[in-house]
Protein backbone atom coordinates (compact mmCIF):
# COMPACT_ATOMS: atom_id res chain seq x y z
CA UNK A 1 0.00 0.00 0.00
CA UNK A 2 1.16 3.26 -0.83
CA UNK A 3 0.24 6.27 1.04
CA UNK A 4 0.44 9.36 -1.40
CA UNK A 5 0.88 12.86 -0.30
CA UNK A 6 -2.77 14.22 -1.90
CA UNK A 7 -4.46 10.44 -2.40
CA UNK A 8 -8.61 11.28 -2.05
CA UNK A 9 -9.69 9.94 1.46
CA UNK A 10 -13.75 8.71 1.45
CA UNK A 11 -15.39 7.08 4.63
CA UNK A 12 -17.49 3.69 4.48
CA UNK A 13 -20.46 5.60 3.68
CA UNK A 14 -19.01 6.87 0.83
CA UNK A 15 -18.27 10.57 2.27
CA UNK A 16 -15.43 13.06 1.56
CA UNK A 17 -13.06 12.89 3.91
CA UNK A 18 -10.03 14.80 2.86
CA UNK A 19 -7.04 13.78 1.62
CA UNK A 20 -3.61 12.40 2.81
CA UNK A 21 -1.55 15.10 4.34
CA UNK A 22 0.93 13.31 6.53
CA UNK A 23 1.90 9.95 7.73
CA UNK A 24 2.89 9.62 11.21
CA UNK A 25 5.53 6.89 12.16
CA UNK A 26 7.53 5.59 14.46
CA UNK A 27 11.48 5.94 14.03
CA UNK A 28 12.47 3.32 15.99
CA UNK A 29 10.02 0.32 15.01
CA UNK A 30 9.46 2.32 11.31
CA UNK A 31 5.53 1.63 11.19
CA UNK A 32 3.06 4.18 10.45
CA UNK A 33 0.86 4.56 13.01
CA UNK A 34 -1.34 7.42 11.47
CA UNK A 35 -2.69 9.11 8.97
CA UNK A 36 -3.52 13.05 8.40
CA UNK A 37 -6.58 13.52 6.63
CA UNK A 38 -6.60 17.00 5.23
CA UNK A 39 -10.05 18.76 4.08
CA UNK A 40 -10.70 21.74 3.57
CA UNK A 41 -8.92 24.93 1.68
CA UNK A 42 -9.77 28.45 3.33
CA UNK A 43 -10.71 26.97 6.24
CA UNK A 44 -8.45 23.17 6.88
CA UNK A 45 -9.37 20.81 9.39
CA UNK A 46 -6.80 17.86 9.90
CA UNK A 47 -7.68 14.58 11.49
CA UNK A 48 -5.18 12.06 12.81
CA UNK A 49 -6.86 8.30 11.61
CA UNK A 50 -5.04 5.43 13.32
CA UNK A 51 -3.72 3.29 10.16
CA UNK A 52 -5.73 0.42 11.20
CA UNK A 53 -8.79 1.58 9.86
CA UNK A 54 -7.47 2.37 6.19
CA UNK A 55 -7.89 0.24 3.82
CA UNK A 56 -6.71 1.18 -0.40
CA UNK A 57 -8.87 1.15 -3.74
CA UNK A 58 -8.10 1.21 -6.95
CA UNK A 59 -6.74 4.07 -8.41
CA UNK A 60 -4.92 5.25 -4.95
CA UNK A 61 -8.11 6.22 -3.22
CA UNK A 62 -7.70 5.12 0.70
CA UNK A 63 -11.62 4.09 2.15
CA UNK A 64 -12.13 4.32 5.93
CA UNK A 65 -13.55 1.14 7.82
CA UNK A 66 -15.37 4.16 9.54
CA UNK A 67 -18.43 6.23 8.93
CA UNK A 68 -18.52 9.86 8.40
CA UNK A 69 -19.95 10.23 12.19
CA UNK A 70 -16.75 8.51 13.52
CA UNK A 71 -14.48 10.27 11.26
CA UNK A 72 -15.94 13.85 12.60
CA UNK A 73 -15.30 12.77 16.05
CA UNK A 74 -11.52 11.94 15.81
CA UNK A 75 -8.79 14.44 17.28
CA UNK A 76 -7.76 17.22 15.08
CA UNK A 77 -4.24 16.94 14.22
CA UNK A 78 -2.90 20.53 15.97
CA UNK A 79 -4.85 22.36 19.06
CA UNK A 80 -3.36 25.65 20.07
CA UNK A 81 -4.35 26.90 23.08
CA UNK A 82 -3.53 30.67 25.25
CA UNK A 83 -2.10 29.82 28.36
CA UNK A 84 -2.15 32.58 31.20
CA UNK A 85 1.32 33.38 32.37
CA UNK A 86 1.63 33.55 35.78
CA UNK A 87 4.47 36.84 37.08
CA UNK A 88 5.90 33.77 39.01
CA UNK A 89 6.62 31.93 35.63
CA UNK A 90 8.84 33.13 32.54
CA UNK A 91 6.59 31.19 30.43
CA UNK A 92 8.49 29.79 26.90
CA UNK A 93 10.89 32.48 26.07
CA UNK A 94 10.30 31.38 22.46
CA UNK A 95 6.27 32.43 22.87
CA UNK A 96 4.75 35.73 22.19
CA UNK A 97 2.63 36.89 25.51
CA UNK A 98 -0.56 38.16 24.21
CA UNK A 99 -3.22 40.39 26.01
CA UNK A 100 -6.76 39.43 24.85
CA UNK A 101 -7.77 43.71 24.52
CA UNK A 102 -5.02 43.72 22.10
CA UNK A 103 -4.18 40.36 20.46
CA UNK A 104 -1.57 41.93 18.37
CA UNK A 105 0.35 43.94 20.47
CA UNK A 106 -0.24 47.21 18.80
CA UNK A 107 2.52 49.95 19.28
CA UNK A 108 1.53 52.65 21.65
CA UNK A 109 -1.14 50.80 24.02
CA UNK A 110 -0.11 49.61 27.87
CA UNK A 111 -0.68 45.90 27.49
CA UNK A 112 -2.22 45.95 31.44
CA UNK A 113 -4.73 43.07 31.47
CA UNK A 114 -3.21 39.32 31.84
CA UNK A 115 -0.43 38.06 29.59
CA UNK A 116 -1.28 34.40 27.42
CA UNK A 117 1.13 32.67 25.69
CA UNK A 118 0.34 30.52 22.55
CA UNK A 119 1.04 26.98 22.72
CA UNK A 120 0.72 23.78 20.35
CA UNK A 121 0.01 19.99 20.51
CA UNK A 122 0.33 17.57 18.55
CA UNK A 123 -2.30 14.80 18.97
CA UNK A 124 -0.11 11.71 17.53
CA UNK A 125 1.30 9.13 20.26
CA UNK A 126 4.63 9.88 21.86
CA UNK A 127 8.09 9.03 20.32
CA UNK A 128 6.01 9.41 16.64
CA UNK A 129 7.01 11.99 14.22
CA UNK A 130 4.29 13.66 11.54
CA UNK A 131 6.30 13.35 8.43
CA UNK A 132 5.15 15.47 5.19
CA UNK A 133 6.65 15.41 1.77
CA UNK A 134 9.13 18.27 1.52
CA UNK A 135 10.70 17.31 5.22
CA UNK A 136 14.51 18.04 5.03
CA UNK A 137 16.68 15.27 4.86
CA UNK A 138 20.35 15.44 6.48
CA UNK A 139 23.05 13.13 7.06
CA UNK A 140 25.12 12.59 9.82
CA UNK A 141 27.05 15.82 9.31
CA UNK A 142 24.11 17.99 9.49
CA UNK A 143 24.41 18.12 5.43
CA UNK A 144 21.10 18.40 3.76
CA UNK A 145 20.70 15.64 1.32
CA UNK A 146 17.44 16.47 -0.18
CA UNK A 147 13.41 16.44 0.70
CA UNK A 148 11.11 13.18 1.38
CA UNK A 149 9.31 12.78 -2.12
CA UNK A 150 7.20 9.45 -1.03
CA UNK A 151 7.23 7.21 1.88
CA UNK A 152 6.95 3.37 0.65
CA UNK A 153 5.67 0.51 2.65
CA UNK A 154 6.51 -3.42 2.49
CA UNK A 155 5.09 -6.17 4.03
CA UNK A 156 2.98 -5.47 6.64
CA UNK A 157 2.06 -2.66 4.87
CA UNK A 158 2.17 -0.45 7.54
CA UNK A 159 5.87 -0.72 8.12
CA UNK A 160 8.24 1.86 5.76
CA UNK A 161 10.48 0.26 3.78
CA UNK A 162 11.88 3.14 1.80
CA UNK A 163 12.10 6.89 1.40
CA UNK A 164 12.09 8.24 -1.86
CA UNK A 165 14.76 11.10 -1.29
CA UNK A 166 14.70 14.28 -3.87
CA UNK A 167 17.14 16.87 -4.42
CA UNK A 168 17.51 19.75 -6.77
CA UNK A 169 15.42 22.56 -8.01
CA UNK A 170 14.38 22.35 -11.72
CA UNK A 171 15.68 19.31 -12.54
CA UNK A 172 15.21 16.51 -9.63
CA UNK A 173 17.63 13.89 -8.65
CA UNK A 174 15.57 10.73 -6.75
CA UNK A 175 17.54 8.31 -4.29
CA UNK A 176 15.92 5.62 -2.86
CA UNK A 177 17.13 5.25 0.70
CA UNK A 178 16.09 2.24 2.91
CA UNK A 179 14.70 2.67 6.42
CA UNK A 180 16.86 1.39 8.50
CA UNK A 181 19.10 3.96 7.09
CA UNK A 182 17.00 6.13 8.87
CA UNK A 183 17.89 7.24 12.77
CA UNK A 184 15.37 10.10 13.52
Amino acid sequence: MQFNRGANVVTSDGKGAGHVDRVVLDPKTKEITHLVIRRGLLQKEDRVVPINVVTSKYGGELTLELPSTEFEGLPVFEEEQLIPVNENQSGDPSSTALSPAYPGGAAGFANTGPQYRRETHLNIPDQTVALKEGARVVDHDNVEVGQVAQVLTGTPPVEVSHFLIAKGLLVKEHRLIPAEWVES
